[in-house]
């Protein structure tokens, strides 16, 4: 059994959520698999077991069942053959593993990177609510001017001379 181990998302603050825009493996999806994998080895895991156990039973002496001479000594141990699938399922085993703690790693890495992506979104709140609150206090001030110079119109229109109705200013 062969697993791949799940790609962690981008380095930069926004290249986790980039990478699922543009549709990269997505480390929370890539776990999913966890479970089928631990299932998997546990099976062939306790088949092998299994065949130890069966095996594991005291076998007569090969060279008496050969037809040589039995010296009524049994041999212990496992066979090569069961040697062989212990070491493969002992490899699978190790394989799964390392899917899993890379998984792990890439959700680590994921879910910091999340944590930073909310950090940030929270100081651009603040910047924009800031901004919005700049902007109504410049809004503020412009009326405040716009009615000053309406003001100084007016005061600056009573202060003009009358004309005469002859073109001169009384």
């Amino acid at each position: 059994m062969e697993a791949n181990a799940a790609s962690p998302p981008e380095a930069s603050g926004a290249g986790a959520v980039a990478a699922i825009l543009a549709g990269k493996p997505d480390p929370v999806e890539a776990s999913a698999g966890i479970d089928a994998i631990i299932a998997t080895v546990a099976a062939e895991a306790s088949a092998v077991v299994a065949e130890v156990a069966a095996s594991s039973r005291k076998k007569k002496n090969p060279k008496a069942e050969a037809g040589g001479q039995d010296t009524g000594e049994e041999e212990e141990g496992l066979s090569e053959e069961m040697k062989a699938k212990i070491e493969a399922a002992k490899q699978k085993t190790l394989n799964a593993l390392n899917v899993v703690r890379g998984t792990l790693d890439g959700l680590s890495n994921y879910q910091q990177q999340l944590h930073q992506l909310g950090d940030e979104q929270l100081r651009l709140e603040e910047q924009m609510k800031e901004a919005i609150e700049n902007s109504r206090r410049m809004r503020a001030r412009i009326r405040e001017e716009q009615e000053r110079v309406i003001a100084l119109q007016e005061q600056a229109h009573v202060m003009e001379p009358e004309d005469d109705g002859e073109g001169r200013r009384v």
